[in-house]
């Protein structure tokens, strides 16, 4: 709450209503499914957020990343129904956005030796974040198209393309052990959302260099960025961050989240 207050007083009491209204389910409990969401399905219905919190750095992250898109939802509420939704490749801005303000704040206040493990996970996360869902993305392009040529798939020929995809990935950095080639069907993205994983490299890479502009602008930033987020789906994306002076573009936008990540994480450990 203090990192998103220390962002946009308007923010802070978004995020601040979560937990004044028990919005937040966290706790533990037997039958409950595992992962972590934020629902929000229509402008005039509160988004809630479901996790399963054990109070370790993971899932403060866990619960940064929802809090916005919790943000994201309340204020693209003033959209109607059939713009209140983002397109997939917007809809982790904000989220991931959030985890870049917790992680600020975190990094300025942990000790040295917390700090380089907590570095060292998030450069985890970030080759989950990059490289994995690429990595992803890539077998479903081929799989999809796999089976238009052919009118089927079988299961074993997914997995043996998924597993030229990993070998692709990690080359010989790790021994990828027999049974991962059938990791793809157990990732619900794939079979409930086609081509989502795309979008969380998208927004990754493009929240990275948001908020480098932030950094630089200071709060002439925030007007901007909660303009972004209250616009919902009501326009193309691209035109979206033009409000924000991001071009995608540009070659070089792009190449900001690497240096980045090289500059305030990798250099640091």
């Amino acid at each position: 709450m203090d990192s998103y207050y220390e962002f946009d007083k308007e923010i802070g009491d978004i995020v601040k209503s979560f937990f004044d209204e028990n919005r937040i389910h966290s706790e533990i409990i037997p039958g409950k499914r595992g992962g972590a969401f934020c629902s929000y399905n229509i402008p005039n219905y509160k988004p809630f957020i479901l996790m399963n919190y054990t109070g370790n750095m993971r899932d403060v992250m866990t619960l940064a990343h929802e809090l916005g898109h919790g943000v994201h939802g309340t204020l693209s509420s003033k959209q109607n129904l059939l713009n209140y939704h983002t397109p997939l490749t917007m809809a982790e801005v904000a989220s991931v956005f959030g985890e870049m303000l917790v992680m600020d704040k975190l990094l300025k206040e942990l000790d040295e030796e917390e700090k380089k493990v907590f570095i060292a996970s998030k450069i985890e996360d970030m080759f989950a974040t990059m490289f994995r869902q690429n990595m992803f993305a890539r077998f479903e392009i081929q799989s999809h198209e796999m089976i238009d040529k052919n009118g089927m798939a079988t299961y074993d020929e997914l997995s043996d393309l998924y597993e030229k995809e990993l070998k692709i990935m990690f080359g010989d950095s790790v021994k990828i052990p027999e049974e991962y080639k059938y990791e793809w069907s157990s990732i619900p993205h794939m079979i409930g959302v086609p081509f989502y994983v795309y979008a969380y490299n998208f927004a990754n890479l493009l929240v990275i260099a948001l908020y480098e502009k932030y950094l630089e602008e200071g709060k002439d930033f925030v007007p901007k960025y909660k303009e972004l987020l209250s616009s919902g789906g009501n326009d193309a994306p691209e035109r979206l961050l033009d409000k924000v002076g991001i071009d995608i573009t540009k070659k070089e936008f792009w190449e900001k989240g690497f240096k980045y990540i090289e500059r305030e994480l990798i250099s640091k450990l």
